[in-house]
């Protein structure tokens, strides 16, 4: 008997130190982000990670997009902010590896998608490709529109048939118009009938409204964007191009919309005006039976105008996706 109770004693203190050797995994639960998220080329991901070992101490994490270590972290909080400005855009594999201080690893993974906010799209009408680039919800053309089916000088206007101008061209052919450094720089000046249907398919000519929405997501305060003529701090010049405006009237062109002063037709001279001080781009939005509201930007000011002009008068477009 005393020996059937030595055995069980010895198998029951070899149980327990068995136990007392065997090391518990850390936990790992990742608040953020979450799997399926999308982000935009660019943004900064936080990492937020709440990481614990019942039985010792968290030595490291590790975490990797894909192939590549993104970063290792030590010490609480377990926070990391990702700058993805260089990454390339695509589907990633996340994969958060807790180490704890005997080596044991616990591992997470999930899959986000990050975005390009730039893009080229090629009109099939006349082969001409166009950088775009996505602002908040909407996608625009980052260059104005050059779809030129026809050219007129400055001096035949119209409120209601169609005109295309190219700025500084007096003629009327189209092949020498397109060869003039202004087409290529600037594109066309459109009258307010050739700007409604200028858009190519799946595009078309923003309205007061959308342009409203691009000013408030760049900053616009709500309550400017309803005004008229220019208002609004800098918002003008997180549009502007970086080069090409005189006068040291250039932006910092902060999302990449590139607009350039590619000037305009005031119908009552029948004269181009302003090329490299003002930019002026239609909506489709009327003001009234021969008015139609439009965007400006100017070489001295910050901010963007907002004004109603002639349907006869000549401004570039940008069009939006559908």
């Amino acid at each position: 008997m005393k020996r059937k109770k030595s055995i069980i004693l010895l198998v029951s203190t070899l149980v327990i130190l068995f136990s007392s050797c065997t090391n518990k995994p850390p936990t790992c639960m990742v608040f953020s982000p979450s799997n399926g998220d999308e982000f935009n080329v660019g943004d900064k991901i936080e990492f937020v990670i709440n990481a614990n070992d019942e039985d010792g101490s968290i030595a490291s994490i590790e975490i990797m997009a894909g192939n590549k270590l993104i970063t290792t972290l030590y010490s609480i909080p377990f926070i990391y902010e990702w700058d993805t400005e260089e990454v390339e855009p695509g589907e990633y594999t996340l994969t958060i590896t807790v180490i704890d201080d005997k080596g044991d690893e616990t591992v997470s993974t999930l899959t986000i998608e990050l975005i390009s906010n730039f893009g080229e799209f090629t009109d099939s009408r006349d082969g001409t490709s166009y950088k775009t680039v996505k602002i908040g919800e909407q996608v625009w053309m980052a260059e104005n529109l050059a779809w030129l089916p026809t050219v007129s000088p400055p001096s035949d206007g119209s409120v209601l048939l169609s005109r295309f101008y190219v700025y500084g061209y007096e003629g009327t052919s189209v092949n020498a118009a397109k060869a003039t450094n202004n087409y290529e720089t600037y594109g066309v000046l459109y009258n307010f009938p050739a700007a409604l249907n200028a858009c190519p398919s799946g595009w078309h000519l923003p309205s007061d409204e959308e342009c409203k929405e691009l000013e408030t997501f760049i900053g616009m305060d709500i309550d400017e964007v309803y005004k008229e003529d220019f208002r609004g701090t800098d918002e003008g010049d997180k549009l502007k191009a970086t080069i090409g405006w005189d006068n040291n009237g250039n932006g910092t062109d902060e999302f990449g919309f590139n607009a350039l002063p590619g000037g305009y037709i005031f119908n009552e001279d029948a004269l181009f005006h302003d090329l490299g001080n003002w930019g002026s781009w239609l909506t489709s939005t009327e003001d009234s039976y021969n008015w139609a509201w439009c965007r400006d930007l100017a070489t001295e000011l910050q901010q963007i105008g907002r004004s109603s002009y002639s349907k006869a008068d000549a401004s570039s477009i940008r069009c939006v996706k559908d």
